[in-house]
């Protein structure tokens, strides 16, 4: 019975190790299983740590580039206003440019221009100067050529008459029909005359006031139109030419015979101022507009000024 209940108890016994062999595998599986479970939670808080970690630097880098978008955008906003502001300040400078280069072209015509009017107002001046000279000269002129016509007037007039002469405005002395037809030598009473005449004349010209404006003093040969027996017009006219030349030639050798102490006194003078010139008839006298050639045959004494030279002398001057 003892043996029995041993064996009973050792039953029991073993019965209850293998239970708690059994529970202890639970256990263990139960706290492996746990393990696991506690190493996925560990995971999976890791996992979520880093996403947490990963999250709050993305929601950063979301803040961040939030940030900078806003930033940008403020930026484009910026540079859409500073563009349309650029935008005006190129066009704004353009016009001032076009504005500046319109002005530079101004000032640039002013200056041409203002050079031009100074060249203008400077010729200008010049030319009053001259004109007033020449005025001044033209005065002195005409006062000079009404004074020797009144000296020519008052000393020759009683003589015109008979010496079938005349004085004209121009002060020049008009000898009609002194030669012979087609003769170039000097008739005796034509001689007479001009042993008269020329002392009397020439003691007119070298009075003071006429004398230095005198340039030339001129004996001029006139002819008609006619020679007899001429071939053409051109024989015609170069035998009448050649005959005023003669005549207003042989009118001067005669003066220079003349014996006269007022000519020998200028003798030099008058040798300078002496020109003779045959016209033929190429100045013909008109009476009422019509050709006289009876009047055209004659022997003139004239005189030429220094007006244009001195004229042209201011002219000159003023070119410098």
């Amino acid at each position: 019975m003892e043996d029995e209940d041993s064996n009973t108890a050792l039953n029991i016994s073993d019965l209850m190790a293998s239970l708690m062999l059994f529970f202890l595998f639970i256990s263990v599986a139960f706290m492996l299983e746990i393990q696991k479970e506690n190493d996925s939670i560990k995971s999976i808080i890791a996992v979520y740590q880093n996403s947490q970690k990963e999250l709050n630097t993305l929601i950063k880098n979301n803040i961040k580039i939030q940030k900078e978008n806003d930033s940008l955008k403020k930026i484009i906003l910026v540079y859409k206003k500073s563009k349309k502001e650029l935008n005006k300040l190129v066009e704004n400078n353009l016009k001032i440019q076009k504005e500046n280069n319109s002005l530079k072209n101004i000032i640039l015509i002013y200056q041409n221009s203002k050079k031009e009017l100074t060249k203008l107002v400077e010729s200008n001046i010049k030319i009053q100067k001259v004109n007033q000279a020449t005025k001044n000269i033209i005065t002195i002129y005409q006062n000079s050529k009404k004074e020797l016509n009144k000296m020519l007037h008052n000393e020759f007039d009683k003589d015109l008459k008979q010496w079938n002469a005349e004085i004209t405005q121009e002060n020049t002395i008009r000898f009609f029909i002194p030669f012979e037809s087609a003769s170039n030598e000097v008739p005796n009473v034509f001689k007479k005359i001009l042993t008269n005449f020329f002392p009397r004349y020439i003691n007119i010209l070298i009075d003071n006031k006429i004398k230095d404006e005198i340039k030339e003093i001129r004996v001029e040969g006139h002819t008609s139109n006619v020679w007899n027996n001429a071939k053409n017009k051109e024989q015609i006219y170069l035998n009448n030419l050649n005959l005023s030349q003669e005549r207003a030639k042989n009118v001067l050798i005669y003066l220079y015979d003349i014996d006269n102490s007022i000519l020998s006194k200028n003798e030099s003078w008058l040798e300078k101022k002496f020109r003779v010139n045959g016209m033929a008839f190429a100045k013909p006298i008109k009476i009422n507009n019509k050709i006289n050639w009876d009047k055209s045959r004659r022997v003139e004494f004239s005189i030429e000024t220094k007006t244009e030279e001195k004229i042209q002398q201011i002219i000159n001057q003023m070119k410098k």
